[in-house]
């Protein structure tokens, strides 16, 4: 009976010296990131937090919705929406994605982020990309993968992008020019077909942190990352 005893005792002082191991997080503050220690068990409980925070916001936006282009489009009109450019005089704040839906503000990239990571939620891999124009003025588009190819959004300015036959536009349908405009707020920004064309040529197109954010998919990433350190 004693050495149960002991044997519990030990269990749990091990599992409580594990969920107190500290480790980091960051967060940024107008481009200076600051690196902390938290607790596992906190780190963890925030993380499982967003994850049914990210699937109740969802579920409430594309309720009603009929397919996945009416989902995918529920979701692109909420961001441009709900989530507003950054104020100027307000910090630039880089932390998690859900905290960006509760400030509902953010940069562009921030915005695309949100749109990106609300996608994934209804089982679309997607991701956001940057470039810059000869201007140095930052252009950032979502990737959306539909039936095998890439569809790409604009959530910042309210566009998105259909081909000929209504579907939405892929990369190669708007490298060949088979793309039509639709704008939420029919604004376009001056020489936007020139610039989407010149950011998909440019080679910029690259992964981002979206698809990590539910459980399943961080387990696979912190997986992968650990092996190949090795």
């Amino acid at each position: 009976m004693i050495k149960k005893i002991i044997i519990v005792i030990l269990v749990f002082g091990l599992i409580y010296a594990l969920f107190n191991t500290r480790l980091t997080t960051r967060q940024g503050v107008n481009f200076v990131v600051v690196t902390k220690e938290i607790p596992l068990y906190l780190k963890a409980l925030d993380f499982f937090d967003r994850h049914y925070n990210y699937q109740e916001l969802v579920k409430e936006i594309i309720s009603g919705s009929c397919g996945e282009n009416e989902r995918l489009l529920r979701i692109f009109e909420w961001t441009h929406k709900t989530i507003k450019m950054q104020p100027h005089e307000l910090p630039i704040i880089d932390d998690h994605v859900w905290n960006i839906i509760v400030r509902g503000y953010g940069t562009k990239d921030q915005i695309c982020d949100v749109f990106a990571t609300l996608c994934t939620y209804v089982g679309l891999k997607s991701f956001f990309s940057e470039f810059k124009n000869d201007n140095s003025e930052l252009f950032v588009l979502a990737f959306v993968k539909i039936r095998g190819q890439y569809r790409v959004f604009d959530p910042v300015n309210g566009i998105y992008l259909r081909n000929k036959i209504g579907e939405f536009a892929t990369i190669e349908n708007i490298l060949n020019g088979d793309f039509v405009i639709n704008a939420i707020d029919k604004k376009i920004p001056e020489n936007y077909n020139d610039m989407i064309k010149k950011f998909l040529k440019s080679d910029k197109v690259d992964y981002k942190r979206s698809f990590i954010q539910s459980p399943l998919n961080r387990f696979i990433y912190e997986v992968k990352k650990w092996t190949n350190q090795k």
